[in-house]
């Protein structure tokens, strides 16, 4: 009885001590998948921005100005390459942008877009519209929409607008910011539209404010603006920028976008060697004879912005990514158009956002599509 007992005590700790080492190889097996869940995760992640970046298309211009081994090209050697990138890129890229039907999806899709006083022809840009199909547009550089398009051939009927006519007057109409927006969406109370208090060389410039009830339940605070070009220094585009932050302070919304073309450029949107030949153009552009002395290109307005909480679409959808954004939007080269959010309060799903090549203009739409589902 006694033998019988010891045998089972030793088998006993022989198998206790055989399940603490299966367990401890289990443990161990689990930490390693868990580390290899972990690594595989961070290399998808580095492989989606890899993706990222390569889709995101460099001007031509930059390349062009390096193998010239010139200061800056001739604006009209600019629209060529601008024009010709627009076309190459369309063929890849603009199909990656999903098709939109209200009826369909729950999407809001806002869209900025500077439509060149419309040099391209009223069609030009109705087409880029109809195509895109957005919720809500802000149209800068433009003439009063119902007045061009025409009651009988009007594509556009399905908007509201409003035109804020500011300068340039031509054929009895004034250019300036118009936001169109969807007939079925409610307004929770009447559109603004407000000049900026400090017009460089006389030129007034503007924003249009609109609040909107969504089907969400929840609201949307629109500001579309055009800030100042002439400025070389970026205090008139800060201060401009600045009275739109004060408004925004005055308000209780959460959801809150700033679209549209600020004229204003930032280095993170570029790599070092494109950026050091975007500024020796502009210096080359900025430092003319009598002028003040530009001893570089400014970025404060923009980084006022984003020190009082904004943020682009394309960074806050995509944060670790290099280059989010577009690497252009304008004939320049450069990225000036925006759309940017009150991050710090934001707290509606993003469904995405996009660049669309088009020559219908100078300057390249910007979209991003809202989740209300």
């Amino acid at each position: 009885m006694f033998k019988n007992s010891k045998k089972f005590t030793l088998l006993f700790f022989l198998l206790l001590t055989f399940t603490q080492k299966s367990c401890q190889a289990h443990i161990e097996l689990i930490n390693a998948l868990t580390a290899l869940k972990t690594k595989l995760l961070s290399l998808q992640k580095k492989l989606q921005e890899l993706k990222q970046d390569q889709v995101m298309h460099p001007s031509g211009i930059w390349a062009q100005l390096k193998a010239s081994d010139k200061k800056k090209l001739p604006a009209s050697e600019k629209f060529n390459l601008f024009y010709h990138d627009c076309d190459t890129f369309a063929k890849t890229e603009n199909s990656k942008i999903p098709q939109h039907d209200p009826s369909q999806d729950k999407i809001l899709r806002i869209v900025t877009f500077n439509v060149f006083k419309m040099t391209k022809g009223v069609e030009a840009i109705k087409q880029v519209i109809t195509t895109l199909n957005p919720d809500i547009i802000i149209l800068e550089e433009a003439f009063n929409l119902n007045s061009r398009f025409g009651p009988e051939e009007n594509k556009l009927n399905d908007y509201d607008s409003l035109h804020f006519g500011l300068f340039g007057g031509y054929l009895g109409d004034q250019f300036g910011n118009t936001l169109l927006w969807k007939k079925n969406l409610k307004l929770a109370k009447p559109i603004e539209a407000l000049k900026y208090q400090n017009p460089s060389r006389g030129e007034p410039r503007a924003y249009i404010k609109a609040l909107f009830n969504l089907s969400s339940g929840k609201q949307l605070l629109f500001y579309g603006t055009h800030l100042d070009i002439h400025d070389k220094t970026d205090d008139v585009r800060t201060k401009e920028v600045q009275e739109v932050i004060d408004d925004v302070k005055t308000s209780n919304i959460p959801n809150i976008i700033y679209a549209g073309d600020f004229n204003a450029v930032r280095e993170k949107d570029y790599d070092n060697a494109t950026w050091l030949l975007a500024e020796q153009e502009y210096l080359a552009f900025a430092n003319k004879p009598g002028a003040p002395k530009v001893e570089k290109m400014p970025t404060q307005a923009l980084k006022h912005l984003m020190d009082n909480g904004f943020e682009d679409c394309f960074t806050i959808t995509n944060p670790t990514a290099k280059f989010p954004g577009p690497q252009f939007t304008v004939w320049t080269g450069t990225v000036v158009d925006f759309i940017f959010l009150k991050k710090d309060t934001w707290n509606l799903p993003i469904a995405g956002c996009y660049v669309y090549y088009s020559a219908a203009s100078d300057h390249l739409p910007i979209i991003m599509d809202i989740d209300l589902s």
